[in-house]
């Protein structure tokens, strides 16, 4: 199972800590459920951009081509 930093604030104090996948997963769709239907196509929309971005973006090479 893969394992993610998250941070969280608490008044000024923030806390870094590991979470499960399925833990962020979770608290995705959490989020989406309290948003109205337009808000959830958008974030469906930035979801699908997202996985575009990521199969279409191979390895970076700096402009000094190294």
């Amino acid at each position: 199972m893969l394992r993610k930093w998250r941070t969280e604030f608490f008044g000024r104090t923030a806390v870094t800590k590991m979470i499960k996948t399925t833990d962020i997963q979770q608290a995705v769709l959490e989020k989406l459920l309290q948003l109205p239907p337009d808000k959830q196509q958008q974030l469906l929309d930035f979801a699908e951009f997202l996985v575009q971005k990521s199969k279409s973006s191979g390895p970076r090479r700096s402009i000094k081509g190294c």
